[in-house]
């Protein structure tokens, strides 16, 4: 049996949408089968956490720095991240 590519690893991942201080974190386990790309992804995030008052959520921040990710690749299993739409990025306090 052998490993599964670094492209095809299953993450589980904490999403919080960015300035709603009083939601909790909805939990994703991403895999590329059931979302092939980022797009995909942020589409399921608005589902589940609800768009912002601008729109859809398109963008994945770290939760402190508010680097974006870029690609599902770089999501790391267990961590926070904040889901945005257009408006500007929020810390998670």
């Amino acid at each position: 049996m052998s490993a599964m590519p670094a492209s095809q690893t299953v993450r589980t991942v904490h999403i919080h949408k960015n300035g709603d201080k009083f939601q909790d974190p909805k939990k994703f386990v991403v895999n590329q089968r059931q979302y092939p790309d980022m797009d995909t992804f942020l589409d399921e995030v608005t589902k589940k956490l609800g768009p912002t008052s601008r729109g859809p959520l398109r963008r994945i921040h770290t939760p402190n720095t508010g680097h974006q990710v870029p690609t599902l690749q770089d999501l790391q299993t267990g961590q926070h991240y904040v889901a945005a739409g257009n408006e500007r990025f929020h810390k998670i306090q």
